[in-house]
């Protein structure tokens, strides 16, 4: 990312997509979340070598003690799962791992 693109990429709405090929809100929101909890999102780019984002989530201060269940949830019966996603990959991945699950 050029620095000017990457001095705007938290900004809600900010994309450099064409109009009806995204939001601009994956980063924006996925800002506020981490700011929320008490983490962090960093990115760094370099043009033409590629960009990391780091996202560094606090501990928690205790450990998680896992209760054991009590009594065994009641069966749902068979689920219908409606999938949708832009992304013709992200949905073909999806399918197949619902699909393998039995939910699909």
């Amino acid at each position: 990312m050029s620095p000017e693109i990457l001095a705007r990429v938290m900004e809600p709405f900010f994309t450099t997509k064409e109009v009806g090929k995204g939001t601009g809100l994956g980063l924006s929101m996925t800002h506020g979340v981490m700011k929320a909890h008490g983490g962090t999102l960093e990115i760094s780019s370099h043009l033409g070598q590629g960009t990391t984002v780091v996202l560094r989530i606090p501990r928690i201060p205790a450990p998680f003690v896992e209760e054991p269940l009590k009594a065994q949830a009641p069966s749902l019966g068979p689920l219908k799962v409606l999938l949708v996603d832009d992304d013709e990959d992200v949905c073909f991945l999806v399918t197949r791992m619902l699909t393998s699950k039995g939910f699909m």
